[in-house]
């Protein structure tokens, strides 16, 4: 009898303190991170694995995105979640069938800078193409002068900017070469993805 007593009270004990601790795990965040991926409408997510948890639901702007499986406790789970074009976005992974049900969300909050408009081939943004545009890009390359839209120095879509830029520019302008590839001769958005972007450009007419 005597033991019997001392088994249910060392019970008891263990009761108190493991139920506070699996209050803490259950409530503990996922400490999400979140990096867009450039010239995408994808962002790349990452959180820990508690190690408490059967999955874990992740929701964009509050809607159903997609449900992983858990890792291993301690382990980097990782992500690729579309999200609906530019602008904020609030990106939450919650864990579910835990010990004690779900857990809390974790959330991050994301921008994708609205797209710019502009003329390639046009490196110096004067909205005029001539001699000066190739000048400008070997410029940057050479000489490190900023320019305010590397999509318009891209002459040849390739998603960089390089010596093959002011080549064809060149070859457009002075020997009848193929022209830039859109958008192009008027102002346009960009319709290639590429790791490229504007930093600012000055109004297109």
């Amino acid at each position: 009898m005597r033991y019997r007593n001392l088994l249910s009270a060392l019970l008891a004990i263990v009761a108190v303190f493991s139920i506070p601790a699996l209050a803490e795990a259950q409530a503990a965040s996922l400490n999400i991170c979140c990096n867009p991926v450039p010239g995408s409408n994808l962002i790349h997510i990452s959180f820990i694995d508690p190690g408490i948890y059967a999955q874990f639901e992740v929701t964009v702007n509050a809607a159903p995105m997609m449900v992983l499986p858990p890792a291993a406790p301690s382990a980097t789970i990782t992500a690729l979640v579309p999200v609906p074009g530019n602008g904020t976005h609030t990106i939450c992974v919650r864990g579910t069938m835990g010990p004690t049900g779900a857990g809390p969300p974790s959330c991050c909050q994301v921008t994708l800078p609205l797209p710019k408009e502009f003329i390639r081939g046009d490196s110096n943004d004067d909205k005029t193409l001539n001699i000066a545009d190739p000048i400008a890009t070997l410029q940057m390359l050479f000489g490190s002068l900023p320019l305010t839209c590397d999509d318009a120095a891209d002459a040849n879509d390739d998603g960089a900017v390089d010596l093959a830029d002011p080549i064809h520019m060149m070859s457009y302008l002075l020997n009848g070469g193929m022209a830039p590839p859109a958008p192009f001769p008027l102002c346009g958005l960009d319709p290639t993805l590429d790791g490229i972007d504007c930093l600012n450009v000055s109004l297109c007419p």
